[in-house]
């Protein structure tokens, strides 16, 4: 069931009732070159958005997550 990330509501209500909860996130934005200093604030998969989002559900108590990453092919394969 996808949501409306930017209805607070519409958040917490999918997170009430669902099961498994699945994060998708994209390497697209990242600077592979200062993952190792800040990996949080380089890596570009999570948005503040995202991370707002995050924080409603674990206030309410998240059940299972899985994080879906893609666009893996932007990244070397060092990383």
């Amino acid at each position: 069931m996808p949501i409306d990330r930017n209805d607070v509501y519409s958040i917490l209500d999918v997170g009430k009732v669902a099961d498994l909860i699945i994060m998708v996130m994209s390497c697209k934005n990242s600077n592979e070159s200062q993952l190792k200093i800040n990996p949080e604030d380089n890596s570009g998969a999570i948005d503040d958005r995202g991370y707002q989002a995050l924080a409603l559900l674990r206030t309410q108590g998240m059940t299972s997550l899985i994080g879906l990453l893609q666009h893996l092919e932007c990244t070397s394969s060092k990383r």
